[in-house]
C-alpha cells in the first residue's frame, strides 16, 4: 500500500511539472505560408525584453530577443537588422550561438496569446518552423533537404537590404567623453581667465 501511494505521488508530480512542446517541423510550404520574414542571417546578440519575479521572489524572463545581421532575405521588409522575440517556452527555437548564421522563418503578432495581460507584439518564431542553425542546414544538405535553393527559386528577386544598426553603448560613451571634453574646456578657459590669459 506505502509503495503504491509513493509511486501515486511521484507520478503526480512528474505530472505537474513536465508540459513541453512536441511538433513535427512544419513543410517548407507550410513555413513559406505562415512567415512573414524569411532570412539568412548572423546573430548578433541576445537580450531579456522582459522579466517578472516568481512566487519564490526568483526573477524570469518572460520574453528574449534575437537580433541578426541578414546577408540575404527572402521575404519580409529590407530591414537589414531584425530582431526576432521569444516568449520563453518549451515551444521556442534557442538562438543559441551567438555570430552563427541562422535560416530564420518568423511571423509578426502576439507571442504570448494566451494571457492578454502578458502580451507581447513582435516578430516570433517558434519550435517546428523550420528555423536552423547553419551546421543543420549543412547537415539537412547530405540527405537532400536544403531550403536555401528551394527559397531561391520561390523567391528569385532577392531583397534590397537597408539600415545599419546602432550600438547606443558606443554612443553614449561618445556623448560623455564629448561632454568631459567640454566640462575640461570650460574649466581650462576659466582657470586661464582668472590667471590673465586669453584663449
Amino acid at each position: 500500500m506505502k509503495k503504491t501511494i509513493i509511486i501515486l505521488i511521484v507520478f503526480l508530480l512528474g505530472i505537474s511539472k513536465s508540459f513541453a512542446c512536441s511538433c513535427d517541423t512544419i513543410s517548407f510550404t507550410e513555413a513559406t505560408k505562415w512567415a512573414d520574414e524569411i532570412f539568412y542571417g548572423r546573430l548578433i546578440q541576445i537580450r531579456e525584453v522582459e522579466t517578472y519575479q516568481e512566487a519564490d521572489d526568483r526573477p524570469q524572463t518572460r520574453i528574449w530577443a534575437a537580433l541578426f545581421e541578414v546577408e540575404k532575405k527572402w521575404k519580409g521588409s529590407n530591414d537589414k537588422y531584425v530582431e526576432v522575440f521569444q516568449s520563453n517556452t518549451s515551444c521556442d527555437f534557442y538562438f543559441d550561438f551567438p555570430s552563427q548564421p541562422y535560416i530564420v522563418y518568423a511571423k509578426y503578432g502576439e507571442l504570448i496569446d494566451w494571457d492578454s495581460a502578458k502580451s507581447h507584439k513582435g516578430l516570433g518564431t517558434w519550435l517546428c518552423a523550420r528555423n536552423a542553425d547553419v551546421s543543420t542546414y549543412n547537415f539537412w544538405t547530405e540527405y537532400g533537404f536544403d531550403d536555401r535553393d528551394k527559397l531561391d527559386r520561390k523567391y528569385p528577386d532577392q531583397i534590397e537590404l537597408s539600415g545599419f544598426n546602432i550600438d547606443w553603448d558606443f554612443v553614449l560613451v561618445g556623448l560623455l567623453i564629448f561632454l568631459l571634453g567640454l566640462v575640461i574646456g570650460r574649466i581650462i578657459n576659466k582657470r586661464n581667465a582668472n590667471n590673465g590669459y586669453k584663449a
